[in-house]
């Protein structure tokens, strides 16, 4: 009995450190780094890996302007979201419905995070100006 027993456990030990080591080649990405990151000036704090499922959009702001024009993002509820934003100046972005927002700074990408758990159409702009970058559609 004791030899099913040992038989057993060192299985089990096999099998953790297998799946251990797979774990940690799953989700690498070398493009993103795994430390969460603080702004100091809105207290966001934000981790920049990324679970296989987010979807992710990404807005870029030039003389208050978007790029390419106003766009639809289009999500699930129950989708996590992230929202990218570069700007060439400083400006604060929102996101309506959700009350989200994060301070810009020029050059610098500011990230926001969220769950989309409320179905409907919600702007994503700068405050000053009230420049429309997207609005974030949240199909049922």
């Amino acid at each position: 009995m004791h030899r099913f027993l040992r038989s057993g456990l060192a299985g089990v030990g096999v099998v953790a450190i297998a799946l251990a080591l797979g774990a940690c080649g799953a989700d690498q990405n070398p493009t993103l780094d795994a430390q969460p990151t603080t702004r100091p000036s809105d207290g966001v704090t934000t981790s920049s890996t990324l679970a296989p499922n987010v979807k992710v959009f990404v807005v870029t702001v030039t003389g208050n302007k978007v790029d390419g024009g106003p766009q639809v993002d289009e999500v699930k509820v129950g989708d996590p979201v992230r929202i990218e934003v570069t700007s060439d100046t400083a400006n604060e972005v929102h996101v309506h419905g959700y009350d989200l927002s994060g301070t810009l700074a020029p050059g610098v990408t500011t990230r926001i995070d969220l769950v989309a758990d409320k179905a409907g159409q919600w702007e994503i702009e700068l405050h000053d100006g009230n420049v429309l970058l997207a609005t974030l559609r949240v199909d049922p």
